[in-house]
């Protein structure tokens, strides 16, 4: 439902902002790096189709409630934001690395 607002392209990365104000960070080869649901109006949270199964099983077993407003796939793993402002650090074989409120 949300459609394209805006395309900023740089030399590292495309950042694309929706109507919605959801903020999505791709690679220059177009995979996506970044979802921004935190001031969605559309999304409540991060699309669960996008988030790895472990990464949702971790959540919902350790924040009952919480829901995922950021999520980065990074070079060396992956990093959460929770709506109650923890962030969450896992490596590529996702394990917990660092909990950061």
């Amino acid at each position: 439902k949300a459609t394209v607002q805006m395309v900023m392209p740089d030399e590292d990365d495309i950042d694309v902002v929706l109507n919605d104000y959801t903020k999505i960070e791709f690679k220059l080869n177009y995979e996506w790096k970044k979802v921004d649901c935190e001031h969605s109006t559309t999304f409540t949270s991060v699309p669960a189709t996008l988030v790895p199964e472990q990464i949702t099983t971790y959540v919902t077993s350790n924040f009952p409630g919480a829901i995922i407003k950021k999520l980065e796939n990074k070079f060396m793993g992956w990093e959460i934001e929770l709506n109650n402002g923890l962030e969450v650090k896992f490596n590529n074989k996702f394990k917990v690395m660092e909990i950061d409120d």
